[in-house]
Order: structure tokens, then C-alpha cells, then sequence
């Protein structure tokens, strides 16, 4: 799966799209984890900094 992922970091505002996704975790509403089939993180993010996340 492909995702695109709006974070925000104060008034900084970046757009990602990470590929490959076999997982989307989330921690204690507190991080977003996403991980391939082999289990390494290709991204991770606070989950208060994050705006937006489609499956693309």
C-alpha cells in the first residue's frame, strides 16, 4: 500500500508519500508507524503533528 501524509511542525507544513506500506500502527494515539512487509519503519511521525493521511 501507498500512502500520502501531510505533517505539520509548527508553521512548517511538508507533504510525503511512502511507498510500500505493509503496516500503519499507531502507539497510545501518541505515533503513527508506518512499516514494510519485513517489519523496518520506513516512517514515523507524533501523532499531533500529523494533518491528513489517504491510501493512494
Amino acid at each position: 500500500m501507498n500512502y500520502l501524509i501531510v505533517v505539520a511542525n509548527g508553521e512548517m507544513v511538508t507533504n510525503r508519500r511512502i511507498l510500500g506500506v505493509h503496516t500503519l500502527t499507531t502507539y497510545d494515539e501518541r505515533v503513527y508507524v508506518f512499516r514494510d512487509a519485513t517489519g523496518a519503519v520506513l516512517f514515523s511521525a507524533p501523532f499531533d503533528s500529523v494533518v491528513y493521511i489517504e491510501q493512494v
